[in-house]
């Protein structure tokens, strides 16, 4: 007895999935599952679900590992970058990261100077200089201190 073609490969994928749904439907109505409708496919190119994107993975990785950093602690820009650096990612991956966070500076520097203060008192200059240390501009540290009360 000869097998009937079905022609290519993805239309028989198809008739297997179509064959299937019966069953499907059966499993998922002894789970309790009432209800079921089934869309058919409008497109099945192959390539109208692949989204392609101009990022690399170690972009990704970097602006991912960068959120989380900022999600936990405040950073100022080139702390951040030097922080993903030292986790192993490039300069430009690092930098790209930190760019890609979108992050008010001046903020995170108001976030670490109150985190400075709630462990230990210091002068506003002292405040300034740390901030700076940590990386920050004079003007975001002028910021992170003035937000803080002084």
């Amino acid at each position: 007895m000869k097998s009937k073609d079905y022609g290519t490969p993805s239309n028989k994928a198809k008739l297997l999935l179509i064959g299937l749904l019966p069953l499907v439907a059966i499993s998922l109505s002894a789970c309790g599952v009432e209800n079921l409708s089934v869309t058919p496919l409008t497109n099945t190119s192959p390539t109208s679900s692949v989204e392609t994107s101009s990022e690399t993975m170690g972009q990704s990785n970097a602006a991912e590992k960068a959120k989380t950093y900022l999600d936990v602690m405040p950073f100022s820009r080139s702390g951040l970058i030097t922080q993903l650096e030292y986790d192993g990612f490039s300069t430009s991956d690092a930098t790209y990261g930190t760019d890609a966070q979108n992050a008010n500076w001046n903020n995170e520097a108001a976030k670490k100077g109150k985190a400075y203060l709630d462990v230990m008192p210091f002068s506003r200059s002292g405040l300034i200089t740390q901030l700076e240390y940590d990386g920050f501009t004079r003007e975001q540290a002028e910021y992170g201190t003035s937000a803080n009360g002084y």
